[in-house]
């Protein structure tokens, strides 16, 4: 089975007889349930072969998808021809970032640590995880995301900010980046859990290219 990394761009050139009368035809190459697809207008003679060109950008999401190509005579909806081509599988872009811990702040005091957190009560303003790239070569297009509780979702830059905003940056290459997502002490609602589960992701062109999760317990002192 073929396989492409996700949101490639790539052309793929078919070979198109006609065996019928002269005429302007319609090639679609199709992705998926048209999860993606490239379309070429063409005019072939009677008898004559032409290469034709689909470039197409592939899907973001990973996984198998199908592959087909479906030709028409131009202002008509019935195919002429379809063919099943064998299908492709979609792999992750990036294969070098790895998250390397995560960090919060309590009341103005760092901890860090790898495998798990406490806050205490409700006065942790600061909270956010860090990562490596170990490529020997900067990436560029990610972004970063922390989920807590299923719930509080935050995208943030490499810089502070006020408002967790997404922006897309360049990882250097070997580079161990840190990433904050600030905002005031998180807004739990009620009742206030005394166990919370946070997700962190890397994405790069909205791939997730490498988690790490993390569990820590809200005591109320």
């Amino acid at each position: 089975m073929p396989d492409f990394q996700a949101s490639d761009q790539k052309t793929a050139t078919i070979p198109i007889t006609n065996h019928g009368e002269a005429g302007s035809f319609n090639s679609a190459l199709v992705i998926g349930n048209w999860v993606a697809y490239s379309i070429q207008y063409f005019f072939l003679a009677a008898g004559e072969q032409k290469n034709i060109s689909h470039p197409i950008t592939m899907p973001l999401v990973l996984g198998i998808y199908p592959v087909s190509l479906v030709v028409t005579l131009e202002g008509e909806e019935a195919p002429l021809a379809q063919r099943q081509y064998e299908d492709i599988e979609l792999l992750s872009p990036v294969e070098g970032l790895v998250i390397t811990g995560f960090h919060y702040v309590v009341d103005g005091t760092l901890f860090w640590y790898i495998s798990g957190w406490i806050a205490w009560g409700l006065r942790v303003t600061h909270v956010g995880f860090k990562f490596e790239n170990l490529t020997p070569a900067p990436i560029s297009g990610i972004t970063v995301r922390l989920t807590i509780n299923d719930t509080y979702v935050y995208n943030s830059p490499l810089n502070d900010s006020l408002e967790p905003i997404a922006q897309p940056f360049t990882a250097p290459a070997n580079a161990q980046i840190g990433v904050w997502f600030n905002g005031g002490p998180l807004d739990w609602g009620e009742p206030v859990p005394n166990h919370a589960s946070a997700l962190a992701e890397v994405l790069v062109n909205g791939v997730v290219v490498a988690t790490g999760t993390i569990e820590f317990d809200i005591l109320n002192l």
